[in-house]
């Protein structure tokens, strides 16, 4: 299970961590949010299964950008 629940923040420059923002805010379908959330170790909850799921998408940024072409 993912459970890297830091915060990174974001940029005014390009950076992954906002394409990230931009992917799971935009970009993906519900169903796909619930499913990276089912990735997210349980124990996290609120604010930081948030911030994992966000950090699970910048570490797969790639092929979840992939997936979406």
């Amino acid at each position: 299970m993912y459970n890297n629940a830091e915060v990174r923040s974001l940029t005014i420059q390009d950076s992954k961590t906002n394409q990230a923002h931009h992917v799971w805010y935009s970009l993906l379908a519900p169903i796909e949010r619930l499913e990276i959330a089912n990735k997210i170790h349980p124990n996290l909850k609120g604010i930081r299964k948030l911030n994992a799921c966000l950090n699970y998408v910048e570490d797969h940024i790639d092929s979840l950008l992939g997936a979406k072409k």
